[in-house]
């Protein structure tokens, strides 16, 4: 099997293991909180033909700030890596806090027939290290980016909006 289709194969399956999990339905308990978190990141975007389909494999780096200016997440640091089959995105970020309590999120979007490229989508923690070991909740996100096509990069911001509890 080369390269790329293992790539294409692992993120399919990722995309099938986060519908598994539901989602789209993230429970709303009384000892969720709310949270923004705000996103600024820079992606490396390589975008490879297979059959009639491009898939765009990102890696992105970032930082994590949270809206109240302290608190959950806010100062860390991000790596995602995604992959994007003709709208369809399906991936991972790893999150570190300034202790070094790591956080796994998987994020997903949908392509809609009128909305081939996206400007949101969903995300769900799943859990993580340290203080974040019983994490969960996830929500909506929505992104604002720039994509430098001459260097294969994008820009840009990404606003997650959603719910979170650690037991």
């Amino acid at each position: 099997m080369n390269f790329y289709l293992k790539r294409a194969v692992g993120a399919l399956a990722l995309g099938l293991a986060m519908s598994a999990i539901g989602l789209s339905t993230v429970q709303a308990q009384s000892r969720d909180r709310v949270v923004v978190l705000s996103m600024a990141f820079s992606a490396a975007i390589d975008a490879r033909p297979f059959g009639d389909k491009v898939f765009a494999f990102m890696h992105i780096r970032g930082a994590v700030f949270n809206e109240s200016g302290g608190g959950f997440l806010h100062k860390a640091t991000t790596v995602c890596r995604a992959a994007n089959d003709t709208g369809n995105i399906f991936g991972y970020c790893e999150i570190v806090d300034s202790g070094g309590d790591q956080v796994i999120m998987l994020v997903q979007r949908l392509a809609e027939p009128d909305r081939l490229s996206g400007t949101g989508g969903e995300f769900i923690f799943i859990g993580g290290s340290g203080k974040y070991a019983n994490l969960s909740g996830g929500g909506t996100y929505t992104i604002d980016y720039q994509i430098e096509t001459d260097s294969k990069i994008a820009h840009g911001i990404v606003i997650l909006e959603g719910r979170y509890s650690i037991r």
